[in-house]
């Protein structure tokens, strides 16, 4: 069980790792010139016009409108990530209903 756990740790620090290197970019200390933030808001099917906010970590908050087939991009340069995500729409009964996710 020992060896089980070692290697359980392992795998996480190596994952763990792996993301930090990934997120690092290279190390250059450039900023991005653009980054987005993209998606479809659907409940089985699109939520058209809802209102999509992002609050980041950084206390930024992002917002855009949804497109007939619920597409939405979010311009997210400068901003340090992670953010929730918010989907503000009226359903077919007119009742305003929120989706959230990370």
């Amino acid at each position: 069980m020992n060896l089980l756990n070692r290697l359980s740790r392992a795998v996480a620090l190596t994952s763990l790792s792996a993301a930090l290197l990934a997120a690092c970019g290279g190390g250059d200390g450039t900023v991005a010139t653009t980054s987005t933030v993209t998606g479809v808001a659907a409940t089985g099917a699109a939520i058209a016009s809802g209102a999509v906010t992002l609050k980041c970590v950084s206390g930024t908050t992002s917002a855009a409108t949804t497109g007939t087939d619920g597409s939405f991009t979010i311009d997210v340069t400068n901003v340090a990530l992670p953010c929730v995500a918010r989907v503000e729409y009226k359903d077919a009964a007119g009742t305003t209903r929120q989706l959230h996710t990370v």
